[in-house]
């Protein structure tokens, strides 16, 4: 029996390792000729009752990093599990490279996936596991050996090349599961949530090899995380997921400074959020800061993040922004910046970020101060 995370296109030919790619075709999003490697139209998919892809277009071009971030339930694996033809959509139409694969299973897909759990032959040395898929597909011994020795390399794992699975780290396994699916060359690597189960520092030296051997190969990569400090870390396109629907995609810098929900702005970093009202052109966040901000009459949302706000003492604001009256009740040291949370007349929360070494830093619990923040850092929402 194939095992069916390893061979996913055991009857196509093995191409080249390097996918042509430049820099600044992955930083427009687009791959030689403007066209997309993955294309989803419409792609819905439901369990039982329960919605969970709902309505999904997107495009992938060829040396994207894509990202799809969203909390739990939201559907970014289903999502994933589609592309990769482990999961069929209910409505929609996937194109891998330009052909239908919709209806197609994941042995007939140019793609290739690792899963959280790795899913490696135990009984198996690392040389073993890497060669499998090639092997199962009648490649060539000598082919065969020059791709695992290739991918051996490219992973830094040359030197376990004959131990056995269970004498490896969950570091080193993940760099054996990685090595194996990139060996049958897809054009589309997929990720579900693959770095989860290792712990924050070799999480974060995961991250900078696969930026490094994404580099290397200029291919395209796809994964699934929730944490938003990987997808920014790795991704030159995110996608962030909310009950089903892409909310918004695009690169990391525009989601965080543009974001175009209040969902996107509250879930991606940090974010002070008002609601209040629109009347006539007029925004009143308290009886004395009021602006105006043209748009339709009803609730709205204003979202300023924490690193965009100065306080002030003795109550002198910020006269070329917009400010409101404050008083601290929290300080907490971050290492790089100093956490301020206070709260305003309205009785809402507040939070401020200045630098480690800033003098305001020094403002004491039930101190009042004036915050002021420039009109053009703060975002509003009509929602």
């Amino acid at each position: 029996m194939i095992h069916p995370r390893v061979v996913h296109h055991m009857n196509m030919p093995i191409p080249p390792l390097k996918v042509q790619s430049s820099a600044a075709d992955r930083e427009r999003g687009e791959g030689a000729g403007g066209l997309p490697i993955v294309s989803m139209r419409g792609i819905r998919k439901a369990f039982g009752g329960y919605q969970a892809v709902d309505n999904i277009n997107l495009e992938i071009f060829p040396g994207d990093f894509v990202a799809i971030l969203g909390p739990s339930g939201c559907g970014k694996t289903t999502l994933l599990r589609m592309i990769g033809g482990f999961l069929q959509p209910d409505e929609g139409v996937i194109e891998i490279d330009g052909v239908d694969v919709t209806r197609q299973g994941p042995a007939q897909r140019p793609t290739n996936t690792v899963f959280q759990g790795y899913g490696l032959f135990p009984h198996m040395s690392v040389r073993q596991n890497i060669g499998y898929g090639l092997k199962i597909a009648g490649r060539p011994k000598s082919e065969i050996e020059r791709i695992v020795d290739l991918n051996l390399g490219l992973v830094r794992m040359t030197e376990f090349a004959g131990r056995n699975i269970r004498e490896l780290s969950g570091g080193q396994q993940q760099r054996v599961a990685l090595a194996r699916a990139l060996a049958m060359r897809p054009k589309v690597l997929l990720l579900d949530e693959s770095l989860a189960a290792l712990d924050l520092k070799l999480r974060q030296q995961m991250q900078s090899e696969l930026r490094a051997i994404h580099q290397e190969i200029g291919g395209t990569f796809v994964f699934v995380t929730h944490d938003q400090g990987e997808a920014f870390s790795l991704a030159n396109k995110v996608a962030v997921m909310n009950k089903g629907r892409v909310e918004q995609f695009a690169s990391p810098h525009e989601i965080y400074h543009r974001p175009k929900t209040s969902f996107v702005a509250t879930f991606v970093g940090e974010a002070n959020v008002f609601r209040c009202r629109r009347d006539n052109g007029v925004i009143a966040l308290t009886q004395d800061a009021v602006f105006h901000d043209p748009g339709p009459n009803g609730d709205i949302t204003i979202m300023v993040r924490p690193e965009n706000m100065t306080p002030s003492r003795g109550g002198s604001p910020d006269t070329r922004g917009i400010s409101v009256k404050a008083r601290a009740v929290d300080k907490s040291f971050q290492g790089s910046f100093t956490k301020l949370s206070f709260i305003d007349e309205g009785g809402r929360e507040i939070d401020v970020n200045l630098g480690g070494d800033a003098d305001l830093a020094g403002i004491e619990i039930g101190e009042f101060v004036t915050l002021s923040w420039q009109s053009d850092s703060m975002i509003v929402f009509d929602e």
